[in-house]
């Protein structure tokens, strides 16, 4: 995983729409975020939910993958995950094999949502480019219930890397 900071910042009013999930997304692919379109943003261009629009993009890249996205909402309530100082994270409840994208409450506008990677049970990047300011770092991460979880669809169809 290579961290990649996202260009575009929501407002209050989420517009423009922030690029946090395509940054994300570039991160875990490790590829710079201007060859990974912002999803979000052309979701309301075309009118396809922005998970459809990512996972055709990975099919046109040859990635043999797709994203799957679950919504664990917990209502009124969220299952809140404090973030450690010193950029150490503490266990956010859910062990999910290898890289996946964490669906939080945005930092900068309570009530927007914000993505971040986590790693098995771990966020181990946050793309805002307020990340690693010490008055950003200490308030709480707040789950929001969706997660984005890489699946091979077709499992027989990888080629395996030679050991």
């Amino acid at each position: 995983m290579k961290r990649i900071r996202q260009a575009v910042m929501a407002s209050k009013d989420d517009r423009p729409r922030g690029d946090c999930f395509a940054a994300c997304l570039a991160s875990v692919l490790e590829r710079p975020l201007e060859e990974v379109p912002h999803f979000v943003e052309l979701e309301e261009q075309v009118g396809y939910y922005y998970v459809d629009l990512a996972n055709g993009w990975l099919r046109k890249q040859g990635y043999p993958f797709q994203i799957l996205y679950h919504n664990w909402r917990v209502g009124k309530d969220p299952v809140r995950y404090y973030a450690l100082r010193k950029k150490q994270w503490e266990k956010v409840g859910l062990h999910l094999p290898g890289y996946w994208l964490m669906g939080v409450e945005s930092k900068n506008f309570p009530g927007s949502h914000h993505v971040v990677v986590a790693r098995e049970d771990r966020i181990v990047w946050d793309p805002s480019p307020r990340f690693g300011d010490p008055t950003y770092d200490r308030r709480p991460y707040i789950f929001d219930g969706w997660a984005f979880t890489f699946v091979v669809p077709n499992p027989h169809l990888v080629v395996r890397q030679p050991t």
